[in-house]
């Protein structure tokens, strides 16, 4: 049936080109039982005529009748490579593998059908154009395998050309991993060094393209994370998208910074690029508050957070934002559990979004595709930071980007910059047509007006505004002007002044002072609170030019100078008036009373010398009796031995003045007490 010898077929069963066949014994002899299913189609074919040509010859007899002959599965292994080639093959080479199928499949039925080999190849090349050689080529590759894997046999070049180059195993993996590093050294400088190593290990290397064949057979995800990193591996995973239709209106906002591409020139001199932070809807992409700073600031996200907050008029239920420090401070995200940065410790001060309760949802560290606002800032660089105006001050994405033309001392003034940045913000929210999801060509305005009719949000409150509108320094005023000196970003230093802070206390004007400013205005008057209680609020002090044209504020400031100095004055004199009237008129005097004896000073010689003769006074008792150390009391008589007489007299007047330099010491005491009650506490503490 098969048309092959008996030596052949056993062949075939030891190499397993018939799938299933297992050797047995039978009779005493070894023979090889061959599965029906994994004999050529042809040879099935004429087993089923014969059995049918038995069975009709012979009805009666028991032989089992022959059903559909189930269909033979591929080889395993072999046969999945076999169609895996095929499916990564050109459509070219497979339209030719069917052809060649079509005139193997009808030589095949021929042979079958009785006609001879020859007969059956003339046909063949009659109808299809296929050689005798070509067709014995298919056969060839067919031979031994079933119908149902000629297909991908059939295939042109299935089995690859020419043979591989002699490449010794352990050099190509030395040079793949040579190779796959993100530094992207090149093919050539690689080799170079494997051909250097192979010298002593004995190994085979063929030639640069045959290398360079043999790595391109790798598979790419193997090129990307070896060439390009873990990140580009993961960017190579399709992204998932999101539906926005199951959004409802500010349940979820989203904020980042970006330093913009421009220098400008701010009010203090300094040139720099703005840091902007931007706060958006997510659901309408609309831009509810954006903020410029010289520098990225907790201030600045809470001023951008505020403005948001009063466009919108309510608080948002979750917030996506960046990991950046100005996010993480204490006083935007303070009280959220979740945050990269800084610890989070019990107790600690809540910050405005756990204030009007928006939970924090953090974007994890450098992945920019996890906030969906990365795409606004395209936005934002097209229609304002390239705007040709700015030609000259604009720097450009990187070093690499930036153009010829650019200079530093070009910067524009940060005002233009706000103005044309404020331009391209409106016309995003009002003129832009959106194509994401839930956004129907339609601009975010116009899909935020139509989602506010649903919106039943609670109001935000006005402190939580105040809160946002206002940075905070504990600042000590200054001793000799009583001045409070911020140092803003972009605005230098700013000095704050009130009357009526300085005419508090020195106690009150020795501590430092809590001082509330406006991050969007720093003209506008401060607020300084001594703990919890307020002082007043403190007006700027503006510069005058050296060289002030007219006068005018020159003159309004000392006329302030004056009013504020002339009362004081005036009280000062009172004060002196009225010490004059209490005090006692003076004694008249003619002359200086005289100063007392002076006080001898006593050397020691080191032997005992007799005392010299006091100088007694009139009114002294004891006088001497003309012995040395003897004295005799005048009223008395009595003779005493030194002047022992005269110490209990001298104790008693020692003790008395002591006593009264004590209640002079404890009186200057609790009067420093009255005046700095906290010294007071200092020391007892």
């Amino acid at each position: 049936m098969t048309r092959i010898g008996v030596s052949t077929i056993k062949r075939h069963c030891e190499r397993g080109k018939f799938e299933g066949a297992t050797k047995t014994r039978l009779n005493g002899i070894d023979a090889w039982q061959i599965p029906v299913a994994s004999l050529p189609a042809s040879a099935q074919r004429k087993l089923v005529d014969q059995i049918l040509k038995v069975q009709a010859a012979q009805p009666a007899t028991s032989l089992p009748t022959v059903a559909a002959l189930a269909p033979v599965k591929p080889a395993g292994a072999e046969a999945r490579v076999m169609w895996d080639a095929y499916e990564r093959s050109g459509a070219e080479k497979k339209h030719r593998a069917e052809a060649a199928l079509k005139a193997l499949s009808a030589f095949h039925e021929l042979v079958d059908s009785g006609r001879t080999i020859g007969d059956a190849e003339k046909a063949v090349a009659s109808s299809f154009g296929v050689s005798k050689a070509t067709l014995w080529r298919y056969r060839t590759a067919t031979n031994g395998h079933h119908k149902s894997n000629w297909l991908p046999l059939l295939l042109p070049r299935y089995k690859g050309g020419r043979p591989w180059a002699d490449f010794t195993p352990a050099a190509y993996e030395y040079i793949r991993a040579k190779f796959l590093n993100t530094s992207e050294t090149s093919l050539a400088v690689v080799l170079e060094d494997a051909r250097a190593v192979a010298a002593g290990n004995g190994w085979s290397i063929p030639s640069y393209h045959a290398v360079q064949y043999r790595l391109a057979k790798e598979p790419a995800w193997l090129y990307t994370v070896g060439r390009r990193g873990l990140k580009a591996l993961e960017q190579s995973y399709p992204s998932v998208e999101r539906d926005y239709n199951r959004l409802s209106l500010h349940e979820l906002w989203e904020s980042d910074g970006r330093k913009a591409d421009v220098f400008c020139r701010w009010p203090d001199g300094s040139i720099a690029r703005p840091f902007i932070i931007a706060w958006r809807e997510v659901r309408s992409r609309l831009v509810l508050g954006v903020k410029g700073y010289l520098t990225p600031s907790a201030q600045g996200v809470l001023a951008a957070f505020g403005m948001a907050l009063e466009r919108a008029g309510c608080a948002p239920d979750f917030a996506k934002i960046d990991n950046g420090r100005e996010y993480a401070a204490k006083s935007v995200s303070g009280g959220q559990a979740n945050r990269y940065r800084f610890k989070v410790m019990p107790g600690e001060q809540p910050g405005i979004m756990t204030f009007v309760g928006t939970k924090a949802e953090w974007s994890k560290p450098a992945r920019g595709q996890d906030k969906p606002i990365e795409s606004f800032w395209r936005f934002v660089i097209d229609r304002c930071d390239k705007d040709p105006e700015f030609q000259g001050a604009y720097c450009g994405r990187n070093p690499v980007a930036r153009p010829e033309d650019f200079d530093r001392e070009k910067a524009i003034p940060i005002a233009l910059y706000e103005q044309k940045l404020a331009a391209a913000l409106e016309y995003f929210n009002t003129r832009h047509p959106h194509t994401g999801s839930g956004m129907d060509g339609r601009t975010p305005m116009q899909v935020y007006e139509t989602l506010s009719a649903e919106n039943t949000r609670p109001p935000v409150q006005a402190a939580h505004l105040r809160l946002c509108k206002m940075g905070s320094a504990q600042i000590k005023p200054d001793k000799r002007q009583t001045t409070y000196t911020l140092r803003i970003p972009g605005y230098g230093e700013c000095r704050y002044w009130s009357e009526k802070i300085a005419s508090l206390p020195l106690e009150v004007l020795s501590r430092k002072h809590n001082v509330y400013y406006d991050l969007e205005d720093p003209k506008r008057p401060v607020a300084i609170y001594d703990g919890e209680n307020w002082l007043d609020d403190a007006r700027l002090l503006e510069a005058i030019d050296f060289r002030e044209q007219g006068g005018e504020k020159a003159a309004a400031h000392v006329a302030a100078k004056n009013a504020f100095t002339k009362p004081k004055k005036a009280a000062l004199k009172a004060i002196g008036e009225a010490v004059r009237l209490d005090q006692p008129a003076l004694p008249d005097v003619t002359s200086l009373t005289p100063p007392p004896s002076p006080i001898h000073a006593i050397t020691c010689e080191g032997k005992r010398i007799a005392a010299p003769s006091p100088v007694t006074e009139p009114d002294d008792p004891l006088i001497p009796t003309g012995n040395p150390g003897e004295w005799m009391h005048r009223d008395t008589g009595k003779i005493y031995q030194g002047r022992t007489a005269a110490i209990p007299q001298a104790t008693a007047a020692t003790q008395e003045r002591e006593e009264w330099l004590s209640e002079m010491a404890r009186r200057r005491q609790a009067e420093k007490d009255r005046e700095r009650p906290h010294m007071k506490f200092l020391a007892n503490g």
